[in-house]
């Protein structure tokens, strides 16, 4: 276990979060499964059963009184033409955000990992 200087994380399925347990997190990092997006896969994007729990914090997101300050998203290949891309920007949009979308590589940042 590592001593971390915040609580516990929450040990729930994504797709079972109400407002109450998000409500008021600064900051959200996210990675989207890569399944329903890339080449590798069906490319099933919001028809595959792994993209619910992020379609399901989609939609969480305007619905929120204090929506995060800031939000991550780890890229998938494919991901960046997806409808659930679409519907994230969409989301982020109602929820007041200025959306920018950006792809950096760990080597940008220092980081000896290429993908």
């Amino acid at each position: 276990n590592f001593d971390v200087p915040y609580g516990p994380l929450l040990p729930k399925d994504i797709r079972t979060l109400r407002e109450p347990d998000v409500e008021g997190a600064d900051l959200w990092i996210m990675s989207p499964p890569c399944q329903p997006y890339t080449r590798m896969g069906r490319r099933l994007d919001v028809e595959d059963h792994r993209a619910a729990p992020l379609l399901h914090i989609v939609d969480l997101l305007p619905k929120l009184q204090h929506p995060p300050k800031a939000l991550l998203l780890e890229n998938v290949v494919g991901f960046e033409k997806s409808e659930s891309l679409k519907r994230l920007a969409s989301a982020l949009c109602e929820a007041g955000f200025e959306a920018r979308l950006f792809g950096l590589s760990p080597q940008q940042l220092g980081i000896p990992n290429r993908r």
